[in-house]
């Protein structure tokens, strides 16, 4: 009712902190990209909610500050977006447990990674499919590398050791596929 005066208790919680520093190892670039770190784009993701939320920008000595984020696990999936960079891979997904009002401290650290090489063929027509086409690695169904096709269906992907998924995706298509090797 308009005319009456109402009144609504609430209360505001703060928020937590991820602060964080990305490292690669020393030398493993041409010194023609200092600043590298401006290329990383990615978020934390809340692995109990799946929430996310972008990391806006690593500043030239890797240091990153994401606030405001709800009480929770998070972990972070940061990737190099230029091609000379994609070698780079994370090493560790550090999950952390942000608390409200609290600031938490990681270390997010890439490696070089191993490349993993295929081919995208659409077997009915034994060709790469039309449209836009990427590939997709997984391991316990957090993505972890990926990669665009390219015009001749070949593509490689940079993974640390472990045991992943592999799904594609084509433009107009439903969803990620799973492979099936020929």
């Amino acid at each position: 009712n308009p005319d009456k005066d109402q009144t609504h208790e609430f209360t505001l919680t703060p928020g937590g902190t991820i602060k964080g520093v990305v490292t690669v190892p020393a030398g493993s670039y041409p010194s023609s990209l200092d600043g590298i770190f401006g290329g990383l784009q990615g978020g934390v993701m809340d692995i109990s909610r799946r929430g996310y939320q972008p990391v806006t920008g690593v500043a030239t000595d890797g240091t990153f500050v994401v606030e405001g984020l709800k009480p929770g696990q998070y972990t972070v999936q940061l990737a190099f977006q230029d091609p000379e960079l994609r070698k780079f891979v994370c090493a560790n997904r550090p999950i952390t447990d942000v608390v409200a009002g609290e600031t938490v401290e990681m270390t997010v650290e890439f490696i070089e990674g191993v490349p993993v090489t295929g081919k995208l063929v659409d077997a009915a027509i034994a060709e790469r499919p039309d449209g836009r086409a990427f590939v997709l690695a997984q391991m316990e169904s957090q993505n972890v590398g990926n990669a665009e096709v390219e015009e001749d269906g070949s593509w490689t992907l940079y993974l640390y050791e472990g045991t992943f998924d592999l799904k594609y995706f084509v433009e107009g298509a439903q969803g990620y596929q799973d492979f099936e090797p020929i």
